[in-house]
């Protein structure tokens, strides 16, 4: 984050101490950010959008600079399975659901191994979550925050989460993101074949997520619905239409 300010990228990057960003407290880490206010942006707007595909391609062109040595890198198939395995040890989906979810979880893993496949992919440092609410816009200056999952991995995944609608609102939103993109490097316009197989995983991932931090006794207290039948049933057609969405093929852009 302090490559990305020093860029005049804009983020809210933590404050240095005598050179130090990270501090210990026992038995905490932590550091120290300043505070921003904003609010988030009307990405129905093709100003806000145009903007933003400008921030993006400045962030992906530092980002390409070098490789993270300590984040995660995005394996598609690999993360997938993982993440699979994860729910169905936790023991918190209901038992009726898990030949369902087995059977849904293999299938999208073999679409992923088809269509992601990690040597071919070009990766870069990404923010990696950045949907709407990881946004703030104000006095026309649009901040990107909350850094906490940033990861190597192709550029599509910064771009997908901020699509929104039917199919042709979304085709029009990455038009718009690809102008301000490619005032500064190329539109990874390649990389939209991969844009179910990241959004299936981030479903998938989120209920590993979830699972995988039950102990923690913050979580059952913010997620009381996690062994209801009701998430795991919305969670199981989540995956049915991915694993549809998988197979009609990618969204194809208009060539002007």
């Amino acid at each position: 984050m302090l490559e990305l300010q020093s860029e005049d990228l804009p983020v809210v990057a933590p404050i240095a101490v005598n050179g130090q960003t990270l501090f210990f407290s026992d038995p905490f880490f932590f550091a120290l950010f300043p505070r921003r206010g904003g609010q988030a942006p009307e990405l129905s707007s093709d100003d806000d959008l145009e903007l933003l595909g400008r921030w993006l391609g400045r962030l992906h062109q530092v980002g390409a600079n070098s490789a993270f040595r300590h984040r995660p890198r995005i394996q598609g198939a690999a993360d997938m399975a993982l993440a699979g395995e994860q729910v169905l040890r936790s023991g918190l989906m209901p038992i009726d659901y898990h030949a369902s979810y087995e059977s849904l979880a293999t299938a999208l893993t073999d679409w992923a191994g088809k269509l992601y496949r990690p040597d071919d992919v070009h990766t870069l440092r990404l923010h990696g979550d950045l949907h709407p609410g990881n946004l703030l816009l104000r006095d026309e200056t649009l901040y990107m925050v909350d850094f906490d999952d940033c990861v190597q991995g192709p550029a599509m995944q910064d771009i997908w989460m901020l699509l929104s609608g039917p199919e042709q609102e979304q085709r029009q939103q990455l038009l718009v993101i690809k102008e301000g993109y490619e005032m500064f490097r190329p539109f990874p316009q390649h990389e939209l074949a991969l844009m179910e197989v990241l959004r299936s995983l981030r479903v998938m991932k989120y209920a590993a997520w979830l699972c995988s931090r039950w102990d923690d006794p913050a979580f059952p207290a913010a997620f009381p619905w996690l062994d209801s039948h009701r998430f795991w049933s919305e969670h199981i057609i989540m995956l049915r239409e991915q694993l549809a969405a998988l197979q009609e093929g990618p969204l194809s852009m208009p060539q002007y």
